[in-house]
């Protein structure tokens, strides 16, 4: 019922509301993150878990997500173990796990970012993870050791990034300014199919005719 209820509400808030953007993490682990920036950008997933050092089924997932950083690190996702406890109880931890715990960690000093998340979504209970998109939307939240997890972090990756550039506007010629990647990326964001594409001008003219 517990599980129920959770991915319940989790459908109902996620359809409507846009994820939290922290400001106010302390980072002990790792290097700090401008979310406000990497938001913006919309290429970037990141993964919240909440979690505690007294918490028993919380250090048993430290190697996991360990793992799943590793495995997603080049494809720009960003794994944050976020934990209002103190920093001289938290750090020590941290640093005696050393490389088994191969991830960022940040202390929630003043709760924003623990209200925005567990106290927003209704959960009370930890370890618990939450998946933001590249829209700044929370896609997907349940404890980490789910199945599913990793699933839906994949699923998040592949959604295609955010394109920052004005392209629109632009004529043949502005267009064939652009590199082939970016009209690569113009094309899989509107869902066009470009394979068939040999030259660059291909690229540009199926923009042009296609988005």
């Amino acid at each position: 019922k517990t599980t129920k209820h959770i991915k319940t509400h989790h459908q109902n808030i996620t359809n409507n509301m846009s994820a939290f953007v922290p400001t106010d993490l302390k980072f002990i682990k790792g290097n700090p993150v401008d979310f406000a920036e990497e938001f913006k950008k919309g290429q970037t997933v990141f993964v919240f878990e909440f979690w505690a050092t007294w918490c028993g089924p919380c250090r048993q997932t430290v190697g996991h997500l360990t793992q799943l950083q590793k495995q997603f690190e080049s494809k720009n996702v960003i794994l944050i173990g976020v934990t209002q406890e103190a920093e001289s109880a938290a750090a020590p931890f941290v640093e005696q796990m050393g490389s088994k715990m191969d991830y960022r960690v940040a202390l929630d000093t003043n709760g924003k970012v623990n209200a925005a998340y567990m106290g927003a979504y209704n959960v009370r209970g930890i370890p618990h993870a939450f998946i933001v998109g590249k829209d700044g939307k929370v896609s997907w939240h349940d404890h980490p050791m789910q199945s599913s997890f990793e699933v839906e972090i994949q699923k998040a990756v592949n959604v295609p990034n955010k394109i920052s550039i004005d392209y629109k506007g632009m004529n043949e010629e502005e267009l064939s300014k652009l590199g082939v990647g970016q009209l690569k990326e113009i094309l899989k964001s509107n869902g066009v199919d470009y394979s068939g594409c040999v030259e660059k001008e291909d690229l540009v003219q199926l923009v042009r005719s296609k988005c």
